[in-house]
């Protein structure tokens, strides 16, 4: 909702986010900038993930581009989300989230797209969060990122922060 979770669910069933709320892994996601207005949905910041840019090992042959993975997730040594690996099935003991596949990178790696994307907000509070969130993002010393709850490839969003506060107590 515009002041509570944010859920990604088909169907968006209240039992199964309340699982995942109550029962999933917390994982802090690190933002990257861009940020539009749908105006059939409301006004919502769009947020890129620097954990979408995963460098490890890819079987192009398995995930060609525009393909669907199990991201395998863990954090960094600051207490991020990073993606470990990309897998056909859920590993059992290990969180995961649905991921497309967007782009293969020259490099090595590829460039991925989580389900969870947009924060939406309250119509009269997006425009200055807009600015605060945009902001934060070309500050270097300052961490922007979302608070997101894992079980099962199921994604909670609860919150976007800017070092950690929430953004709607920074406008």
């Amino acid at each position: 909702g515009a002041t509570g979770e944010q859920y990604l669910l088909v169907g968006d069933i209240p039992e199964t986010r309340e699982n995942v709320r109550n029962g999933g892994a917390h994982y802090r996601f690190l933002c990257e900038p861009v940020d539009p207005h749908d105006p059939f949905r409301g006004k919502y910041i769009v947020l890129t993930f620097a954990a979408e840019r995963y460098e490890g090992a890819l079987d192009t042959a398995a995930f060609p581009e525009g393909s669907w993975a199990k991201a395998l997730l863990d954090t960094d040594e600051e207490g991020f989300a990073i993606v470990t690996s990309l897998e056909k099935e859920p590993v059992p003991g290990r969180d995961h989230i649905d991921v497309e596949v967007v782009r293969w990178m020259p490099d090595g790696g590829a460039r991925l797209h989580f389900p969870f994307d947009r924060f939406y907000m309250d119509e009269e509070l997006a425009g200055p969060a807009e600015t605060v969130f945009r902001e934060s993002l070309r500050d270097t010393a300052s961490r922007t990122w979302a608070d997101v709850d894992v079980r099962d490839g199921i994604a909670v969003m609860r919150e976007v922060r800017i070092d950690g506060v929430p953004i709607r107590e920074r406008i």
